[in-house]
């Protein structure tokens, strides 16, 4: 059985995802949603899922953002398998781009 070897803290401060830029052209507009986390019901971000399969872990939402005033966290001392997800539509044969600060 894998067990870590240290804690882990992640903090998602924002996401961007976007079809990829081509030279000369502007990048797309962010296709996730609530991407800086702003909109929150019932203390979670609008269009943000919490999925816990094993271990143990606190996902929350930090009061401090890079480009607003929430991030997403990820914390767990004990090693688990935890995240924060959202779904987007894309179109077939389009590349994506993905980024965060973490």
């Amino acid at each position: 059985m894998f067990r870590p070897l240290f804690a882990l803290t992640m903090t998602v401060v924002s996401g961007l995802l976007g079809t990829s830029e081509l030279a000369g052209q502007e990048a797309a507009a962010n296709i996730l949603p609530n991407p800086s986390f702003e909109k929150l019901e019932a203390g979670n971000p609008v269009g943000w899922t919490k999925s816990r399969w094993q271990g143990a872990g606190d996902l929350s939402v930090a009061s401090s953002g890079r480009t607003g005033e929430h991030a997403l966290q990820i914390k767990s001392d004990e090693g688990g398998d935890i995240s924060w997800s959202t779904t987007v539509s894309v179109q077939p044969h389009a590349s994506y781009r993905l980024t965060a600060w973490i």
